[in-house]
């Protein structure tokens, strides 16, 4: 599972890695504005922020 942002990867998860092959169910996706963390400390100056997602792909092998 691969995730990018603006055609940027970000995160990779290797899903063979898994010995119990919880991908093989089925999921959903959940997305959320998650603040602060790895993105670092958020600027109270720059609130209310906007969350636009223009789209989301989901591909399988």
């Amino acid at each position: 599972m691969k995730i990018y942002i603006d055609d940027e990867l970000v995160n990779e998860i290797k899903t063979d890695d898994f010995k119990d092959n919880k991908f093989k169910k089925k999921y959903y996706i959940l997305l959320n504005l998650a603040i602060g963390g790895n993105g670092g400390i958020p600027d109270d100056n720059k609130m209310p922020m906007q969350y636009k997602i223009e789209y989301v792909k989901v591909c399988q092998n």
